[in-house]
Order: structure tokens, then sequence, then C-alpha cells
């Protein structure tokens, strides 16, 4: 539990980093452009995102190893390298807990409403599954 403050303000921190998917539309079989699905383009630029970022040390402790849009689940993951130190913290902490700051991160988060709307999930994995999050859209 001593180390949720960290952790959770690491993840509101990335929360306004991690937009690589920028406007969705309010039907995900409508095309966006030039024949492109909001999947598509979903895709598109989680994998550029991840290109020009990642790595990208959030702290000392937690670096974001990627992000990527899987299709099959319509979800938006994050992949995190968690260090030895961190570890620690995560051994302690109540993963409902912090799938409730995750959720609560999402739904305040303005430029995460769209894919709300539109059903994506979220999904969050750290370090080999120490702790390992998903957020569908019942949970939102």
């Amino acid at each position: 539990m001593k180390g949720l403050p960290s952790i959770a303000v690491t993840i509101i921190f990335l929360m306004f980093f991690l937009n690589a998917c920028q406007r969705a539309t309010k039907n995900s079989d409508v095309v966006v452009s030039n024949q492109e699905t909001i999947e598509d383009r979903c895709e598109k630029e989680c994998k550029e995102y991840t290109e020009r970022h990642c790595p990208m040390l959030i702290t000392d402790d937690l670096i974001l190893e990627s992000m990527y849009f899987e299709r099959s689940t319509r979800a938006i993951c994050y992949n995190y390298f968690v260090n030895d130190n961190c570890n620690k913290r995560f051994d302690n902490l109540d993963s409902g807990q912090m799938k409730n700051v995750l959720i609560n991160e999402l739904r305040e988060t303005a430029s995460m409403k769209d894919y709300i709307d539109n059903g994506f999930n979220f999904h969050y994995i750290y370090s080999s599954k120490i702790l390992d999050i998903t957020i569908t859209k019942d949970d939102l």
C-alpha cells in the first residue's frame, strides 16, 4: 500500500501522454478517412507512437516499453517494464484499487472519451504479469 501513491501518480501522468489514437467516431464500422476504419487508425497510431517514443522512461522504476492496439479485444494495450525496486511496491498493491484508479483516470481524461464511447478496452501489463489489469467497456 505504501507504494500506491507514487504508482498512482505515474498512472495519472501516463494518461496524459498516451493519447496515440486521436479521434474515434460514434460507430466503429464508419470510415474515418480514405477507407480507414477507427480500428485501422488506432492500430497505426499506436504503432507510430511506440516507434517514436518507446521505450519511454516514466520514473526511475517504470518504463513504457510499447503501446499497441489488439483488434481481437478492441483494446489499447500498454506494456511496462518495472524494475526490482518497483516490483517490491507492486507486491503490496491491491490490484482492485489500482484498477479503480485507472478507471477513474480514463473516465476523467477527455481525450479518452471517444474510445470509451466506441467500446474500446484498455489493457495495462506491468513486467510479465506482475500486475495485469484489463478495463472493459462494461467497467466504464
